[in-house]
């Protein structure tokens, strides 16, 4: 039995053991072994735990992300894995830690978004979302562009 519901997915063994041969993540749960012959019954309750490998929805592509100068961008990295995988960011290569950069505070936020306060001309590049657990790793990548507006730099007489 899994989760209460009698288990179909696999075989019992010569030995009694159960056995799966294409673990999968619904598969997760805990599992009752009843055994039972002419002198009485007993049962074992067993956990399984199913580690799968993070995904990001939409992670072969690119992702454009214009925003104007000053006005804050998050740049999302949603990514589904058991146990909840670990989240870096990187900006042109180089490794993303929370606090200011360029004039702009940067964080990670609890859902693993990277959000610019207030952007600036040298926020613009590639950004990279890296996902990783036991079961595997994933990333995304983020190609920001900053827009500001026209500035007449000098007075012509």
């Amino acid at each position: 039995y899994l989760n209460g519901e009698e288990f179909k997915d696999g075989y019992v063994d010569e030995d009694g053991s159960l056995i799966i041969e294409s673990v999968h993540e619904l598969h997760r749960g805990q599992f009752k072994c009843v055994a039972t012959n002419n002198v009485g019954k007993d049962e074992k309750l067993i956990t399984l735990t199913v580690h799968t490998v993070p995904i990001i929805e939409g992670s072969d592509q690119l992702k454009v992300v214009t925003t104007n100068v000053n006005q804050s961008v998050l740049l999302p990295c949603p990514a589904r894995a058991f146990p909840p995988p670990s989240r870096t960011w990187n900006y042109e290569g180089n490794r993303i830690y929370d606090g200011y950069s360029h004039g702009s505070k940067i964080k990670q936020t609890h859902d693993g978004s990277l959000e610019i306060a207030t952007p600036q001309m040298n926020h613009a590049g590639r950004y990279i979302c890296h996902v990783s657990n036991l079961a595997g790793e994933d990333h995304m990548t983020y190609l920001l562009r900053i827009q500001e507006s026209p500035k007449i730099i000098s007075d012509i007489p």
